[in-house]
């Protein structure tokens, strides 16, 4: 595997845990938006292996590109037509660039189709699920965290900030996870029956 590779798997599986300390250090009033440089961290990565990788004409490309492009434009004559002052101008940044992520993300992977093989996606979605779990129940146990709702005992108590993206990612994750031990478990007992009865 690729250098470069590597550090896909491990710049996109430590993501619960970088939501855990952007949670944790907003909690605390602290003014230091670590999701906004971790995401701004992983669109560079990104652009900077698309464009070293090369682009093959085709629709995919092609569509990938617009979606950018009017990603960009969108922000920019929003901006100008609305007269929106700076602050709103890098809020709206920001929120963009979790749009470039869901575009960029499946480009990159499409580019190294022949690279990153199955036991690569099932490293990250194992790890994102570990981390999720453990960002979830060590603040749980501690009795440490914010409440997903305010002033209720619904949802979960831990530092994830963003409640909705995480229920996603969470959802994504724990779907995988199941599949991945549906698939493991006739192995497993496979091996168990061959252990105990020859």
């Amino acid at each position: 595997m690729l250098k470069e590779t590597k550090i896909f798997i491990v710049l996109f599986s430590i993501f619960p845990i970088i939501d855990t300390l952007n949670g944790f250090v907003l909690s605390a009033g602290i003014n230091l938006p670590i999701g906004v440089f971790y995401r701004l961290i992983c669109v560079a990565f990104l652009v900077f292996q698309i464009l070293k990788k090369g682009f093959t004409s085709n629709v995919y490309t092609i569509l990938t590109c617009m979606f950018l492009f009017s990603g960009i434009i969108t922000l920019l004559v929003q901006t100008i037509v609305l007269q929106n002052e700076s602050s709103a101008f890098f809020y709206d940044l920001t929120n963009m660039v979790k749009f470039f992520l869901w575009v960029l993300i499946p480009y990159y992977v499409y580019q190294r189709a022949e690279q990153l093989k199955e036991g690569q996606y099932e490293k990250i979605f194992l790890t994102i699920s570990v981390l999720f779990t453990l960002g979830l129940l060590i603040p749980y146990v501690l009795g440490i965290g914010n409440q997903t709702y305010a002033g209720s005992d619904a949802g979960y108590k831990a530092f994830f900030f963003a409640n909705n993206d995480t229920t996603i990612g969470f959802i994504v994750s724990t779907t995988y996870t199941g599949w991945y031990l549906f698939e493991k478990i006739p192995i497993c007992v496979h091996n168990l029956y061959g252990m105990v009865f020859i």
